[in-house]
Order: structure tokens, then sequence, then C-alpha cells
């Protein structure tokens, strides 16, 4: 079974980000590592990730681009 890692780019998604991790956390192949990646969220965003149990936090570098985030959260995954 292939090794599967998961980046989640989040700014301001207090209202979501539980549901994509647990969306995540249900599907069919099992998941490896949850990286989820801040990119300068101004909500509790933060907050409501550092509680989840199986998820690293991430502090993105690049304020406003979703790719440049994508990308620091791949540099971190370990899967194939």
């Amino acid at each position: 079974m292939p090794k599967i890692d998961v980046v989640i780019p989040l700014y301001n998604g207090e209202r979501w980000i539980a549901q994509a991790v647990e969306s995540v956390k249900r599907q069919s192949l099992p998941v490896e590592n949850i990286f989820v990646v801040d990119d300068h969220s101004t909500d509790r965003s933060v907050d409501v990730v550092a509680k989840m149990e199986g998820v690293t936090l991430l502090k993105g570098t690049h304020k406003g681009s979703a790719t440049q985030t994508r990308k620091f959260g791949l540099k971190h995954c370990q899967s194939e």
C-alpha cells in the first residue's frame, strides 16, 4: 500500500478546516501525514488546527500565494 501525505493550504478557514481534515481522514486509503499550512490567517484557524490529533501545522512563508503555500507543504512530505 502506498504511503500518502496530504497538504492542505489554509487562510482564514476557521469555519471549514475541521471538516476538510475529517474528510481526509475518512478516505479509503490510509493517510500517513496531514500537513496544514497556514498562510498568515487572521481568524482562529490556527487554534482549531492546533487542537487536532494527527495533524501537523506549518507556518507558510508566502502570504497570499496558495501555490507557494502548497509547495512549502510539499517540501515536508515524505511519501511517494
